[in-house]
């Protein structure tokens, strides 16, 4: 973006929100990995119920998001129109990130077997 945000929220999945104003206090946001990925609601020791293929790991156990990786979608909706305040072209920023489906990454009917637990 050319212009910093008059106002930049932050939607998290528990519904939770982050509201700062970058242009008035001069600050940037920045967010860690681990932010983008609450942010998205991914949990990386979960099981990858998103990813879709034909390989033996999709029809038994699922393996998690750290072995099978995931892709994150950062959406930004940009407005400077405000229904309420016709003459306000102030820049309002909504951030939300979102997990994407992946697919197999060794191709249909590799064999995988994952154990579980500790990192390997």
């Amino acid at each position: 973006m050319d212009q910093v945000p008059d106002e930049l929220t932050i939607k998290y999945p528990s519904g939770a929100t982050i509201i700062s104003h970058p242009r008035a206090t001069g600050q940037h946001t920045t967010l860690s990995v681990a932010q983008l990925l609450e942010l998205a609601g991914v949990d990386l020791d979960a099981p990858s119920e998103s990813a879709v293929g034909t390989a033996a790991v999709f029809n038994q156990v699922r393996a998690p998001h750290r072995l099978m990786g995931l892709r994150l979608k950062v959406k930004l909706l940009c407005t400077n129109v405000n229904p309420w305040r016709p003459f306000d072209d102030s820049l309002h920023v909504t951030l939300t990130v979102e997990s994407a489906p992946v697919t197999e990454r060794l191709g249909p009917a590799t064999r995988v077997i994952y154990m579980g637990g500790g990192v390997p």
